[in-house]
């Protein structure tokens, strides 16, 4: 999904990953230890960096009509690169995000997702302008929802997450056709779950 301009890697890197790099020969340059670390943001950096360019696509062009994430506030890079990586990993490639989500190319967002932005489609929507262009059904995570029966096939859908301590925020409700909840012990004592971990429970029960 990315056009790659430009391969940084080490030599030991280019060696050991002839195979795939021979397409993308022409773009690789070959940079050392020191020469990464500058170029990296990360404390210890890897021994390979993709400079690509960034995709601008039309939502309503390019949405397919596959299931879709939302993601409705959003705000700790670190969940959203663990749901970008598991929603790739359940074969969700449709993300779209409301515009207080975090950003999608956050640093920490790219090292927790793992490769996993390749493989995504990413959009910036409110969730009223996706619910206009889609016909699916729109599936939220609320604590007063109904847990989902595996019987029942529910996909494909829009599949709504909210924001880490407030959930959906009150004016998208109205947009979900269902609500869904994750059920756990009877007496358990946590009020919430992690929202990463919440999203891949949810796509287990879903896709998996």
């Amino acid at each position: 999904m990315y056009n790659i301009d430009t391969i940084y890697a080490s030599k030991d890197w280019e060696i050991s990953h002839a195979d795939i790099l021979s397409p993308y020969q022409s773009k690789v340059t070959i940079v050392d230890a020191k020469e990464m670390k500058k170029i990296s943001q990360l404390k210890t950096p890897t021994d390979v960096l993709l400079l690509c360019d960034m995709v601008d696509n039309s939502i309503k062009q390019s949405l397919k009509k596959e299931s879709i994430l939302y993601l409705d506030g959003i705000q700790n890079p670190g969940n959203l690169g663990t749901i970008i990586r598991t929603a790739d990993w359940y074969g969700i490639s449709q993300l779209v995000c409301s515009r207080d989500t975090v950003d999608f190319y956050h640093p920490k967002v790219v090292q927790a997702a793992m490769g996993s932005h390749n493989r995504m489609q990413y959009f910036v929507a409110d969730l009223s302008e996706l619910v206009a262009i889609s016909d699916h059904t729109v599936l939220g995570t609320a604590l007063d929802g109904s847990p989902i029966d595996r019987s029942e096939t529910l996909t494909p859908c829009i599949l709504v997450i909210g924001n880490e301590g407030q959930g959906i925020r009150q004016e998208n409700m109205q947009f979900i056709d269902r609500k869904i909840l994750i059920t756990g012990a009877t007496d358990k004592i946590a009020e919430s779950l992690n929202a990463g971990i919440a999203t891949a429970i949810v796509l287990d029960r879903l896709f998996g």
